[in-house]
């Protein structure tokens, strides 16, 4: 009875390492298929930049347009 629980036990610490090893290699290449789809992808904010400007200079251009 204990062989069949310890063949029992290394079975099921077997299918854990299987699945852990599964599961990070699906991460890793999930993650590197979404960077090349990134590269090859443009979009509006691969060329948008951010820049903060006072509230007088945002007041002033409200006013002339």
């Amino acid at each position: 009875m204990r062989e069949i629980g310890l063949a029992v036990g290394c079975f099921c610490v077997f299918a854990a390492v299987i699945y852990s090893l599964t599961v990070h290699y699906l991460m890793e290449t999930q993650n590197c298929d979404f960077r090349a789809w990134d590269l090859s992808c443009l979009t509006a904010a691969d060329f948008t930049l951010v820049y903060t400007i006072k509230e007088s200079i945002w007041d002033e251009f409200k006013n002339v347009y």
